[in-house]
């Protein structure tokens, strides 16, 4: 079983976490509000961010960074853009490793990096996967078809 470290609690890492799990795959979410976080784990639906999709039982609210990150195969993150270059950070100093991906929207401020760029500078990999496409939160979450491209220069 793939275990997956959401990184960003918002609509679209909530979706993505529901769709993981509902995919087979181990999933821990995290954010960087532990009140909402708590909240979240105790209602199991992110009433500010995407109300009425209930988060199933597969996935684990994490209050702490280390321990979504521990084990996973894959970080996606998903938070703000003006947050990723810091949670990317934090990231690096756990000295957690596994495939980063891209799912943050936008672009840095003051450096207009794009997202998949920030990770390349800041985690030293030269080819994190951008996962990207015309999709909204909401839609995703309820099972509306969309399209997402991932892509890497690295195979």
């Amino acid at each position: 079983m793939t275990r997956v470290a959401v990184l960003g609690a918002g609509s679209w890492g909530t979706t993505l976490a529901v769709h993981l799990a509902t995919m087979g795959h181990d999933v821990r979410l995290w954010g960087n509000d532990r009140h909402a976080l708590a909240e979240l784990e105790r209602e199991r639906e992110n009433r500010k961010f995407l109300p009425g999709i209930r988060l199933p039982d597969s996935v684990k609210v994490e209050l702490e960074l280390e321990v979504a990150l521990q084990d996973a195969d894959f970080h996606f993150y998903v938070v703000p853009s003006q947050a990723l270059r810091s949670v990317a950070g934090h990231v690096r100093k756990t000295g957690a490793s596994a495939i980063p991906v891209c799912a943050s929207k936008g672009l840095e401020l003051g450096t207009l990096r794009r997202m998949s760029v920030v990770l390349m500078e800041v985690l030293g990999d030269p080819s994190p996967v951008a996962f990207t496409g015309p999709s909204h939160a909401e839609e995703v979450a309820v099972g509306i078809p969309t399209s997402i491209v991932a892509a890497s220069a690295d195979e």
